[in-house]
């Protein structure tokens, strides 16, 4: 006995909605999923175009009746519901590589234009056939610019892997080149799948191709998460650890300074002003040292250690930028007290220690270094204030 194509059409089709529908559900609202709206949305839109085109084939089987109307209207959410999705996935990807196209609402509304664009044709489609039409038979032929409906959603996925590849080219970060595939290469096999599903439109292509990208995301995102602080969005003391190891190995990094750093008083902050006010106070140092070290690029990263303690890794051929680092932080820790953001004072306390090969020979060695000049450095304040 012969399987119906059609039937394992549809259970694809179905596997794949229950399979996104699985994400959606464990990732909304997740602390693990950064911009976690961009990719609840992306997938909420896949899962109407795989639904869409499910009725497409129960209509075009006759398994379901229909009109022309409702023929052109299930047809027309299919494309326009693949075009939305490749660009929510273009500003997912920018939001998640925090550049600078994301945070400019000018830049997100000129991307936008291809999805207008097709919204249009689709709209104006009905009327010119220009797309595809839908005949009284319920015959569906393609239009003149019928391929238009999937360059517009490939030069959106296309983009997205294009500038996330040399993006992350650019990265010195050890773990930045380890996302290259969840950023750069899951966008490309939608492309792929759509590409063969054009000529070979009886065969479930797309929607696996979605599912499977959208899972493999979903795992090195949630996997990603669990590495950084929940609480501030720093890395935490995993990626430190595994950073200085890589850098301490590489020998392009010539010079390599570990500040730890410590936030007075913070006990005093808990039990004066609460635990909520403590957190803020984390966040607004964590967002100090990132302000602090921005103008250094790549070249440095700023971590949670625990608790109260931060660390900043640096690479540095100057014996002084270190120095320099310290004092801009101090000074934008002065200018935070001054503004009165918060209802308390902040105070740092910073040891650094730059990695000395011949006497340091583990990651553990050279964190117990910094601390211990961290101890000092936090001693000597202590004596000034009495």
């Amino acid at each position: 006995m012969l399987y119906d194509p059609q039937v394992l059409y549809l259970e694809i089709n179905i596997i794949s909605i229950v399979l996104l529908a699985i994400i959606t559900v464990k990732s909304t609202g997740s602390d693990l999923i950064p911009r976690w709206e961009y990719f609840c949305t992306s997938i909420f839109l896949m899962i109407i175009n795989i639904a869409s085109d499910t009725i497409w084939q129960l209509m075009d089987t006759g398994r379901i009746g229909a009109t022309v109307s409702i023929d052109i209207f299930v047809k027309s959410i299919y494309f326009l519901s693949l075009t939305a999705t490749c660009y929510m996935w273009v500003l997912f990807s920018e939001s998640l590589r925090k550049t600078p196209f994301s945070s400019w609402k000018t830049s997100i509304t000129l991307a936008g234009s291809l999805l207008y664009f097709h919204a249009f044709l689709l709209c104006i489609n009905p009327f010119t056939g220009i797309l595809f039409s839908v005949s009284d038979s319920l015959f569906y032929s393609r239009g003149k610019f019928f391929l238009a409906q999937y360059l517009l959603p490939f030069t959106y996925l296309t983009v997205a892997s294009v500038r996330s590849f040399l993006n992350i080219a650019r990265e010195n970060s050890f773990f930045e080149k380890n996302s290259f595939f969840a950023y750069s290469v899951c966008p490309l096999l939608p492309v792929v799948c759509s590409i063969l599903q054009i000529r070979y439109r009886r065969l479930p292509l797309l929607a696996p191709g979605f599912g499977i990208s959208m899972f493999i995301l979903y795992s090195y995102l949630v996997e990603s998460g669990v590495k950084y602080d929940p609480l501030t969005g720093l890395p935490n003391r995993r990626i430190l650890f595994h950073t200085i190891a890589h850098d301490m190995k590489n020998p392009s990094v010539t010079g390599l300074y570990l500040f730890m750093i410590d936030v007075d008083f913070f006990k005093t902050i808990n039990d004066s002003f609460g635990h909520v006010q403590g957190d803020m106070a984390l966040k607004k140092v964590a967002e100090i040292l990132e302000s602090g070290i921005a103008e250094c690029g790549k070249r440095a990263l700023a971590a949670r250690y625990g608790g109260d303690e931060f660390t900043i890794i640096l690479q540095s051929e100057s014996s002084s930028e270190n120095n320099r680092i310290s004092a801009r932080i101090q000074r934008l820790i002065s200018m935070s007290n001054k503004s009165g953001d918060h209802i308390y004072n902040l105070s740092l306390s910073i040891g650094c220690v730059r990695y000395d090969p011949l006497t340091t020979h583990t990651v553990r060695e050279l964190v117990n270094a910094a601390d211990s000049v961290l101890y000092l450095v936090k001693k000597q304040r202590h004596i000034q204030r009495l």
